[in-house]
């Protein structure tokens, strides 16, 4: 990220029963984008130079399971068989930055029955 940008995360702490941390990402086209392919939000504010119009506020939430043992501080403090939170909420924020696990193509039907395919480059 340059001087200047900004990552817009929302944080949920909360019982989450299967995982310990995950990241839902906000996905937006740019304003020029015929063929409607999807970015990350910051990315694709990035990308766009300007506003994007009718967006999410933030560019991704990130859940947190209450029920882990998180460890929060550094060195000696660190409780055995805890997990370590600063190196979770790193991994939980890269996804909103643009880096992601692969491509996912949707089809999409509108309300007039036409099929549209979008293209996610993330997810």
């Amino acid at each position: 990220m340059a001087s200047g940008d900004a990552l817009k995360l929302q944080m949920s702490y909360d019982d989450m029963p299967g995982a310990d941390i995950r990241t839902e990402v906000n996905y937006s086209a740019l304003p020029s984008s015929a063929d409607k392919v999807m970015y990350p939000l910051a990315l694709c504010r990035k990308l766009a130079g300007k506003g994007l119009g009718n967006v999410p506020e933030t560019d991704a939430v990130i859940h947190i399971n209450s029920n882990a043992q998180w460890c929060v501080g550094a060195g000696r403090d660190a409780v055995a068989g805890s997990k370590n939170l600063a190196y979770a909420m790193l991994r939980a924020m890269t996804p909103a930055l643009g880096f992601g696990k692969g491509i996912l193509i949707l089809k999409i039907k509108y309300d007039g029955g036409e099929v549209k395919t979008v293209k996610y480059v993330n997810r």
